[in-house]
């Protein structure tokens, strides 16, 4: 985990989804919902935005559409 995602000052739950990600991402599970779900402890629709938020803030890259989409962590070079 990077700890320049605190430095972006977003939302907690937003947070809370990259290092999610990253902790899915770092065990070699493909980064989809379905492998995020299990550790992510609101519901779906706060877990709609705070995604929404990461690929706006171009924290993360969406690859596919729905059920088969796919998540990529942007290098900290990328991020605003």
């Amino acid at each position: 985990m990077d700890t320049r995602i605190f430095d972006l000052n977003m939302s907690v739950e937003a947070t809370s989804a990259y290092i999610i990600i990253d902790k899915v991402a770092l065990s070699g599970e493909p980064v989809v919902i379905e492998s995020i779900k299990p550790y992510w402890n609101s519901g779906e629709e706060a877990l709609g935005h705070a995604l929404e938020e990461l690929e706006q803030r171009r924290v993360i890259a969406k690859l596919g559409e729905e059920e088969s989409t796919r998540f990529l962590l942007r290098p900290p070079g990328d991020w605003k």
